[in-house]
Parts: structure tokens; sequence; C-alpha cells
């Protein structure tokens, strides 16, 4: 599909759902992939900045925004390849952010043909398990108010994560990841259906990425989310790492600019090879 700078959207049938898709812009396609709780709205200050030089994909995952979440088990890797593959793009740039950084890795680990770059940011690495007491406590209060069905304890303890937009540095990414994180169902920790894992997993694998690849990490983030980005810098052979300073887990959010600079350097850099 050729986008336009009009926007299109519509809906892609995937295994036991439909997933809702946007699409915009002319060139290399560049498909964006969001975090672990907020949907595709989340690339709003990077969608049409981008589609100025690419044809720039956004959808929501399976149980995000428009999404739902179906009730069979999925592949997060292959409802991706069911949006590309109902686009007609057989290779693109994924750029994802967080959960969505753990499936461009995966992706390009399980259908390399089809992925010319990666660009990578406070990304999840799929078989990483060095969390701190501090972290693991924190993500047993999550459990526990998922077991209990407590919708509004989980939005409470991801609005307050440190690592998130707070309101006395970033006020307007504080309220726009609040307005997000609001509208998500929480569907994945009250009621998910089984998620496939890549076997064996990317940790493992890390070498046999072979794309260009950027890595995107702020410096306020997480100690085990500035761990992930260096395992990466080091595993995949041609990648590169930027800190942003000053930035949380949502980097897109806080320092957009900045952010967006770096993606655009980064990939016009592919161009001139």
């Amino acid at each position: 599909m050729a986008g336009t700078l009009q926007p299109e959207w519509g809906f892609i049938e995937a295994h036991g759902t439909r997933l809702y898709y946007e699409v915009a812009g002319r060139g290399h396609p560049l498909v964006l992939l969001h975090s672990g709780l907020l949907d595709h709205r989340s690339w709003d200050l990077q969608f049409m900045e981008f589609a100025q030089h690419y044809e720039v994909v956004r959808y929501d995952r399976r149980g995000f925004g428009r999404s739902a979440m179906g009730n069979v088990e999925y592949s997060d890797v292959r409802d991706l390849y069911d949006v590309l593959n109902d686009l007609a793009i057989d290779h693109a740039y994924l750029l994802g952010l967080s959960l969505g950084g753990r499936v461009a890795i995966d992706f390009a680990l399980t259908y390399p043909e089809m992925v010319d770059a990666l660009i990578l940011a406070a990304a999840n690495i799929s078989g990483y398990d060095n969390y701190t007491p501090e972290t693991r406590e924190r993500g047993a209060r999550i459990a526990a108010a998922a077991r209990a069905g407590d919708k509004e304890q989980l939005y409470e303890l991801w609005a307050k994560d440190p690592t998130m937009p707070q309101e006395d540095e970033y006020p307007e990414a504080a309220q726009r990841y609040r307005e997000l994180l609001r509208d998500y169902s929480f569907v994945h920790y009250l009621n998910p259906a089984p998620r496939q894992p890549l076997k064996p997993p990317a940790l493992q694998r890390l070498a046999d990425i072979r794309q260009p690849t950027l890595i995107l990490i702020g410096d306020a983030d997480s100690l085990e989310m500035q761990a992930q980005a260096d395992l990466l810098e080091a595993g995949i052979i041609d990648a590169r790492k930027v800190v942003i300073h000053g930035a949380g887990h949502m980097l897109n959010l806080e320092r957009p600019e900045t952010f967006n600079r770096a993606v655009l350097t980064f990939l016009r850099s592919l161009e001139r090879r």
C-alpha cells in the first residue's frame, strides 16, 4: 500500500481478532510499535513528522486501543507479519518502544529478510530476567492487583512509576501519558490470552541480528532498562547507542524533539551507506 500525507486507517484480520492500523506518507516503510501500556496514539508526536519522509505505519497491538484481545493463543510477531502482509509491505524499518522494542527484536530474528533496520527505544529483551529486589517487589504488587482484578490500583501503580513521565519535570508528557494509560483496559493483566514466546529468547541470539540498529535510552530510566540497552549495544554487530539526557522510559513523550532528531538522523545515515 502506498501511503499519502492524509492518514488512512482500517482493520486487518489477524488470528482471532482484528488489528487497527493507520498509515501516512510515502517512501521507505517505517513501522512504529508502541509500548506495553499505551496504544498507537502514543506516537502522535512522531507519526506525521516521520510521514514527511517515510511511509509510516502505526497500529494497535492485540488488546490495545481499538484492537480486541481475542481469546486464542497468539504471537505479537505473527500479528506484525499479518499487518505488513496485508499492507503489501515486504520489508521495513522497525521502531519499537519498550515492549514494542521486544516485538521488533523478536520479529527481526524470525523474519530477518523483512527488516532493513531497527530502532530500539528503552527496549525489553525477551529472556532478560536480571531485576533488582525493588523491581521484583514492585512487580509483585502489580501481580497482586491483577489477581484482585483491581484496574484502578494497576493504573495508580503505573501512573506513579518514577521512570514514567512525572508532572514536576514533564507536565505535558505526564498529562498525555496518564490520559492514554487511563484508556488502557489492562486486559493483559486482568484477562490475558496466552502469548507464544520466542524460543530460544532473543537474549541468547543478539549476535544473529545483522541489521543496522539504533539503541535509544534515557539516563533517568531504570537500571534494568539501561542494562538491557548496554546488552543490545554489545550483542548486536551493527549497533550504536544514543543516551537521551533527562529522559525516563517514555522517551518519545518526554523529549520528542530530541527523540525525533535522533531517529531521522539515523535513518538518513542509512541512505548514505
